[in-house]
């Protein structure tokens, strides 16, 4: 079982041993936080969006619309996209077109972090160009506080430290964009001890400490853990730095995409072992893209506290003072799915 062989590879690999970014504050709401997360969102050309040609029964419809409509009718503090914003190749010119239209209304509360489809066009140029000084060039990373909590936003593609280089095409020209070449490394990239984003992170956490800030969240695409049909493939083990860095600083909650699904982890250490003291991981591809098969159910793992793909959707969080609600939305037409709670932070 995939979940298991992960969970393997991360016990053997525990047994081993620059940044302009700064922290910047969000408004502080009047009352707790509402924040709306969810990744995996606009496509440009509906189904015939490469490179998921997959049966709809199977992988669903991109309908983007639907999800984003529980974004911008909500009445939310903060809107954190998370990662692979706009496929398939994530230019300026769709951002303009597409991403605008469902999320543009709600861009001054968006707190975005990128994916991989951002690195495809040309290192994030259409992500940058899109959201400036809102996405923190050049490296993507950043922290504000929102409410009585600290938030991290990451750019999990430095842990891959390479992107695909792509030939793109004008906009007038629909045909599908080839990938061509990697691009590796990413300047300023990497995810291990003494790689700018690593210390810049480390820094940022002991400024906010876990004693003047009891909650914190972090955000970014890639999950360490991920319970997924496909093969576990060792470069989820290039994510192991990034989680032992937070897990070592009480970070409450991880919140990522890239699995076109919905999965809720209990809180976790570094290795997968179940820890009070650990990260709950909500993974929230369900943006309207596709959907992404699952396991057999009689496959999944103890530590998934609840997983389904079908259903586009958005997770909605309430960020009290040392706790937080979180609970699934299911986005219009789509088959209603519930999965709600109250945790604590540590």
């Amino acid at each position: 079982m995939a979940a298991v062989l992960l969970m393997a590879l991360l016990a053997q690999a525990c047994t081993g041993s620059a940044a302009t970014t700064t922290t910047s504050a969000a408004p502080s709401p009047a009352s707790d936080p509402l924040v709306a997360a969810v990744g995996d969102l606009v496509c440009a050309f509906g189904t015939r969006e490469p490179p998921h040609h997959a049966p709809a029964d199977t992988h669903g419809q991109c309908e983007p619309e639907k999800v984003a409509a529980l974004v911008t009718r909500g009445d939310y503090d903060a809107f954190l996209p998370l990662g692979d914003l706009q496929y398939s190749y994530a230019s300026l010119w769709r951002f303009q077109k597409y991403w605008d239209r469902y999320y543009g209304s709600v861009k001054d509360i968006t707190y975005p972090v990128p994916g991989n489809h951002e690195g495809y066009n040309g290192l994030f140029e259409g992500y940058f160009g899109y959201f400036g000084e809102q996405a923190h060039p050049p490296g993507g990373y950043y922290s504000f506080n929102l409410g009585s909590w600290h938030v991290i936003a990451l750019n999990s593609q430095m842990c891959r430290n390479k992107v695909w280089g792509l030939h793109v095409h004008e906009p007038s020209d629909k045909t599908s964009t080839g990938f061509t070449r990697w691009i590796n490394p990413i300047p300023g990239g990497g995810c291990e001890p003494g790689d700018p984003m690593i210390e810049w992170l480390r820094q940022d956490l002991a400024t906010h400490p876990n004693s003047a800030f009891p909650c914190t969240l972090a955000l970014f695409h890639h999950p360490m853990f991920h319970w997924t049909a496909a093969n576990v493939r060792p470069r989820d083990l290039q994510m192991l730095t990034l989680w032992r860095v937070l897990h070592a600083a009480d970070v409450d909650v991880a919140l990522n995409g890239h699995d076109h699904d919905y999965q809720r982890w209990v809180p976790m250490d570094p290795t997968g072992k179940p820890d009070v003291n650990g990260m709950a991981e909500f993974i929230v591809g369900t943006g309207g893209d596709s959907y992404q098969p699952l396991p057999d159910a009689g496959e999944q793992p103890a530590t998934v506290a609840a997983a389904q793909t079908g259903s586009y959707g958005i997770l909605r969080l309430v960020l009290h003072p040392g706790s937080y609600d979180f609970s699934f939305v299911t986005a219009a037409d789509q088959p209603a799915y519930d999965d709600a709670g109250t945790a604590s932070c540590t």
